[in-house]
């Protein structure tokens, strides 16, 4: 899988709340792999330029009641992790309280605290949750998740990279890492809900592994935002999607990593280029 799908699928997850359909549940998508994979960065590109998404270090309840307002008028639809490990840095019934109130905010919706008038007027708060995550912690909370049912509300994507030397073959060469380079739309109206029963069905089948609702209606929703991405390309949204399936059957997907740097060739030939056409005859 390349560096651009991944981060092709988590931008159309952020924009999957333009999605005009019957499912009002978010989802989330959480990247599970070793230190140093760039889980993070892949992140951090994936929403450059989307305003409507937060990124947080932490969080508590009281800091949660605190953007409520931001979440139901649609400021925020997207709230980002980069170390969602944090979270559970702290006594295990308050990061119990928090990871249950993600579980309503991706389905169900958030309206109220427990120490809240539960008898008072309120609207729901939704979100999509992008996260990042060790193997290791993985290893230490996939069970407990299992039960709570937080598992079942997330897209948990398994990546490694091809070599990970390359990172440091990069540094040593003076190169950039190139993670972007994918086409930027935004949306100005409702995208449709739009999707064929066979196309319905593939999406089903890159899903055995997490066979689940929220994560179905969130595959969906993906697919239908890569649609409308690329409207002259048909073909193309479904083999962002196929691609991007490695990582869904717990196994790891592998991130062919490129460095970036232009020729010096091109470079002197667009120069000269240059030159020759400031130089030419009236």
């Amino acid at each position: 899988m390349t560096p651009q799908t991944l981060i092709e699928i988590i931008e159309a997850a952020h924009l999957t709340s333009f999605v005009q359909g019957p499912f009002e549940q978010r989802g989330g998508i959480i990247l599970v792999g070793p230190p140093g994979m760039l889980k993070t960065n892949f992140i951090e590109t994936a929403f450059q330029g989307h305003p409507a998404v937060l990124t947080l270090s932490d969080l508590n309840i009281n800091s949660l009641m605190a953007l409520r307002e931001s979440l139901i008028s649609g400021r925020y639809t997207t709230i980002a992790f980069p170390e969602f490990e944090k979270l559970y840095q702290r006594k295990s019934d308050t990061a119990s309280n928090v990871e249950g109130t993600i579980q309503q905010l991706v389905e169900n919706g958030f309206t109220r605290a427990s120490f809240e008038e539960q008898d008072a007027i309120t609207f729901k708060a939704r979100a999509l949750v992008v996260g990042a995550i060790t193997h290791n912690f993985y290893s230490k909370k996939i069970g407990q998740w299992r039960e709570s049912g937080f598992k079942r509300r997330f897209l948990w994507v398994a990546i490694t990279l091809s070599d990970p030397n390359e990172i440091m073959h990069a540094i040593r060469r003076g190169e950039l890492l190139n993670l972007d380079g994918i086409m930027r739309k935004f949306p100005i109206r409702p995208i449709p809900f739009a999707i064929e029963e066979t196309e319905s069905k593939k999406l089903e089948k890159m899903l055995m592994g997490q066979w689940q609702a929220t994560p179905y209606v969130l595959m969906k929703k993906i697919f239908c935002v890569l649609k409308w991405k690329y409207a002259k390309e048909p073909q193309h949204a479904m083999k962002l999607m196929e691609e991007f399936s490695e990582s869904l059957n717990n196994q790891y997907a592998r991130v062919i990593l490129k460095s970036h740097r232009e020729p010096v060739t091109t470079v002197t030939a667009q120069l000269k280029k240059s030159l020759k056409s400031n130089h030419k005859k009236p």
